[in-house]
């Protein structure tokens, strides 16, 4: 993941994400686009959903897993135990 924070303005910011998934780089091309294809919706989902940089930057304050709700891939309700 790569983050790029540029000035927009004399009192805003504006921040851009890329995230290029790992786990896909030693698949072949075809299916490596296909798999890419069927992740960047929800990624994206996900990206804008998240709200902590922002309310860190607004408020100081830390923030706690799941503030802004959780996530089934990176930030379940519960972490499954393993036997």
């Amino acid at each position: 993941m790569s983050r790029r924070i540029e000035a927009d303005g004399d009192t805003a910011s504006l921040l851009t994400l890329f995230l290029e998934p790992l786990c896909l780089g030693h698949l072949a091309g075809t299916l490596r686009s296909s798999l890419y294809t069927l992740l960047r919706v929800p990624m994206r989902r996900y990206l804008k959903s998240v709200g902590g940089g922002a309310y860190y930057a607004q408020t100081g304050d830390p923030i706690t897993r799941n503030q802004f709700g959780p996530h089934r891939w990176f930030s379940p309700k519960s972490v499954p135990m393993l036997p």
